[in-house]
This record gives structure tokens, sequence and C-alpha cells, in this order.
């Protein structure tokens, strides 16, 4: 349970910086969580595989019901937090020379 905290804190923060320096209004409650998970999905990829070589994280496979977890060591949460710092300001960045809009038609 503790590393699900772990991710959706690091996704939280990375979140955050990337709205608030992009000085963009927010979006929708949908976009916007769809864009938080996303965040919480990159900064634990980013983890897992910076830190899975070297022993930090390791993933427990339940044989029984089919799960998979991931535990991480105590380097991995702190580098989790500093991997959602640089992630948030990558996003910024991004966020603000990009604009990306969509527009649906609808055709009768």
């Amino acid at each position: 349970m503790f590393n699900y905290v772990i991710m959706a804190g690091s996704g939280a923060i990375t979140y955050l910086l990337a709205q608030k320096g992009a000085g963009k209004k927010n979006g929708t409650g949908v976009a916007s969580l769809a864009e938080y998970f996303l965040y919480v999905m990159l900064d634990m990829l980013a983890v897992y595989f910076c830190m899975a070589p070297l022993g930090r994280v390791t993933r427990v496979d339940d044989m029984t019901s089919g799960l998979t977890q991931i535990q991480y060591g105590n380097t991995a949460i702190l580098f989790s937090l500093v991997i959602a710092v640089i992630a948030g300001i990558v996003f910024m960045v991004v966020k603000k020379k990009v604009d990306i809009n969509a527009e649906i038609e609808h055709r009768k």
C-alpha cells in the first residue's frame, strides 16, 4: 500500500509543477485526472527502469492470485521524488512551448 502512496505523491508533484509552471488554466475534470494518471505512470516507469538494475526496486509476483507488485527500496523512494521534480519541469516546458488542441466536428 505504501508503494501506491509514493507513486500517487510523485505523480501529484509532477502534475502540480507542470500545471502551475505552464500558467495555463485547468481543463475538464476528466482530462486533468487522465493527465495526472499519465504522470503517475511515467514517474513509476522511470523509477522502475532506472532502479531495477541496481536492485533498489523489486517485482513480486503472486502466483496464486496472478498479481504483480512493485516494492520500492529507500533509495528508490528518494529517487522517485527527484524524478517527479525533473519530470514536472520538463512537462512544464513542453506545455509552455506546445499547444495541442483537438477539434471534433460532428457531421450529419
